[in-house]
């Protein structure tokens, strides 16, 4: 098997592997200590997990120039390395204290979101966890240097390894009937222990004198940071969404519907994830576009199917299986809320899934501060849109704020999509077929209201959700069903 197939099967490997894990431990934790108090515990964590993205761009960057000066023989490669590490580690240390002041001045002092009796506890898991995210900050510089040198499969058994200690730390914790503290604690000992195999496998690897001050460039460090920043505005805008959303969740509507919306998000991120990691290599295609001619025909022929494609998954997955993942929450989590909250979710990926092809042309063509603009409207549009949702519908009813956002994103990206290229929008939404998808779109939304609104079980509502999408796209998934296929089972190209 050569290095490519062995790093995409180890790259599959590792996401069924979190995913299968993720799913387990969010069901034991919340049989431990109840929706409230877990819901405390999420909303917390949620803030480091944010944390942990925010890396500037650098991880991006030192991937991309450790691929570019791997085999140059003047010792560049120990510069980009030595650079990189101090910039993780200052960086790190910056994100970590504004995490810290955003958790004291926004979440631990208010009651809605933290109980007063529970404050202290808060206050101790959050600092350990906080430990914790500072380990793998690190560790991300680590992880770029091996997976720019394309040894995906060693950083996959580490990502396999994580879980599995994850996995053991939250059954030890269930058995032996113990506080969010020692869940916290072991959590962050599973962080440490990553770092530790990460460093080292570098000092067997290129040795821990690589990283010396010696070899700290000022001049790769501006160089590194003005390719990596409009990145890492998209990355860092798009990423505050989820703490966000759980944030207004915990304060305008009640702190047990976070652990609902986990529950939700860990299914439909899921379905996501298995689609954008199958064709993720729609971006190297856009990057390599140079002509007006190759941008067309890509539009034509790769962007415009592959939105095909992914509203026909949509369809798949959030309307014809709608029936066996709604039925799944219910009886492996039992929260007939958490269902609804995935329909909603299920609203916005759907579309997303149709601007998957889009969004990655710009990201390939180098449209970055468009994109770093574009998710900061997003982000802003999100907070308005759920305060306005909250206060209309006051229940869950409120996350509908974030589809609509994503509606209105995906709209602009093809209003800048005709301007850049002059490419036709009427000729791209045909060929993608987008009546399907707003015909998907209007079969959920139906499901999710007359679940809300009529007050009946979701098994109805739902079952027929399933069998009007079986019609509406019966015959797309019997066009693409090897492909499908080759997708659900994780055959990565």
């Amino acid at each position: 098997m050569n290095k490519n197939k062995r790093n995409s099967l180890w790259l599959a490997l590792q996401y069924l592997i979190g995913l299968i894990i993720s799913l387990i431990t969010l069901k034991l934790n919340l049989s431990q200590y109840g929706e409230q108090i877990f819901g405390g515990w999420i909303l917390l964590s949620s803030l480091w997990g944010f944390g942990k993205v925010i890396d500037l761009g650098y991880g991006t960057a030192l991937i991309k120039y450790i691929a570019e000066f791997k085999n140059d023989p003047d010792k560049k490669i120990n510069s980009v390395i030595a650079t990189s590490f101090l910039l993780f580690i200052v960086f790190g240390f910056l994100i970590f204290i504004i995490i810290v002041l955003v958790a004291e001045y926004f979440y631990l002092n208010d009651e809605k979101l933290i109980r007063p009796d529970f404050r202290d506890n808060a206050n101790t898991f959050f600092l350990i966890l906080g430990a914790g995210f500072y380990f793998r900050y690190i560790s991300t510089f680590f992880r770029s240097i091996f997976e720019g040198y394309s040894e995906f499969v060693f950083t996959s058994k580490l990502s396999i390894i994580l879980s599995l200690s994850i996995f053991i730390s939250v059954v030890i914790v269930y058995l032996l009937k113990l506080s969010l503290i020692y869940l916290s604690l072991l959590y962050s000992l599973s962080s440490l222990l990553i770092f530790f195999i990460l460093v080292f496998k570098f000092n067997k690897f290129k040795s821990l004198k690589t990283l010396s001050f010696d070899n700290f460039s000022f001049g790769l460090a501006k160089q590194m940071t003005s390719f990596s920043i409009g990145i890492q505005g998209a990355s860092i805008f798009g990423n505050m969404i989820d703490p966000i959303i759980k944030y207004s969740l915990g304060h305008f509507y009640s702190i047990n519907s976070i652990s609902y919306y986990e529950i939700a998000q860990r299914f439909s991120t899921g379905v996501t994830g298995l689609f954008n990691t199958t064709f993720r290599t729609v971006l190297p295609k856009a990057s390599a576009l140079k002509t007006k001619e190759e941008v067309n025909l890509f539009l034509n022929i790769e962007g415009s199917k592959l939105s095909k494609l992914g509203i026909t998954y949509a369809g798949l997955m959030y309307g014809v299986m709608s029936i066996g993942f709604t039925l799944f929450i219910k009886l492996w989590f039992g929260f007939d809320e958490a269902v609804i909250f995935f329909l909603i979710l299920s609203l916005s990926e759907s579309i997303n899934k149709f601007g998957f092809s889009i969004y990655n042309f710009f990201m390939g063509t180098g449209r970055v501060y468009f994109l770093a603009m574009i998710q900061l409207i997003n982000l802003i549009i999100v907070v308005f849109g759920l305060f306005l949702g909250f206060l209309i519908f006051k229940n869950n009813m409120g996350l509908l704020g974030y589809f609509v956002t994503t509606m209105i994103v995906n709209v602009l990206m093809l209003i800048k999509l005709k301007a850049e290229t002059g490419y036709s929008i009427t000729k791209f939404l045909m060929e993608a077929e987008v009546i399907k998808l707003l015909l998907l779109v209007f079969s959920l939304l139906t499901a999710v209201c007359t679940i809300n609104f009529a007050n009946v079980d979701f098994v109805i509502p739902v079952t027929l959700l399933s069998l009007c999408n079986i019609i509406i796209f019966y015959s797309n998934i019997r066009k693409y069903s090897l492909k499908l296929f080759s997708l659900l089972t994780v055959g990565i190209r």
